[in-house]
């Protein structure tokens, strides 16, 4: 989409409301992990992602929305608010100049508020267009 196209009236600009003092946020998307393999019983598989979870917020029982079922759909839904439509084919951002240009993202907001953004990920960035989401 251009980027003097204006927003859709069910679209909000998202901001950040500061409370208390700074902290660090992560996300981690681990696809293709079952919680499951989470549990005791199964032994210590995981144990630094267990004492992670044992200290931080989890959110269970959730489902996905429309067009947010593979890699940068899911991230864009989790971190932008929207669905991930686009005119390429599959499981690609590939063939945009620019990401969402009209979009402002949690990653977006951190950056106002001088977070150091990163991403780390265990496959390519050519893997499903991670570049140009990234």
């Amino acid at each position: 989409m251009p980027a003097d196209v204006p927003l859709p009236d069910v679209h909000r600009q998202p901001s950040l409301i500061q409370v208390g003092e700074k902290r660090n946020l992560v996300y981690l998307y681990a696809e293709g992990l079952e919680r499951m393999f989470l549990h005791p019983q199964f032994g210590e598989l995981m144990p630094r992602l267990n004492a992670l979870m044992e200290s931080g917020t989890q959110f269970t029982n959730s489902g996905m929305a429309w067009r947010t079922n593979w890699t940068i759909p899911g991230m864009t839904a989790s971190q932008c608010g929207i669905p991930f439509v686009t005119s390429s084919l599959g499981n690609a951002s590939r063939g945009m100049d620019v990401f969402l240009p009209n979009i402002v993202c949690l990653s977006n907001l951190l950056h106002e508020q001088r977070y150091r953004n990163e991403y780390l990920s265990g496959s390519s960035v050519e893997f499903g267009g991670t570049a140009e989401y990234s």
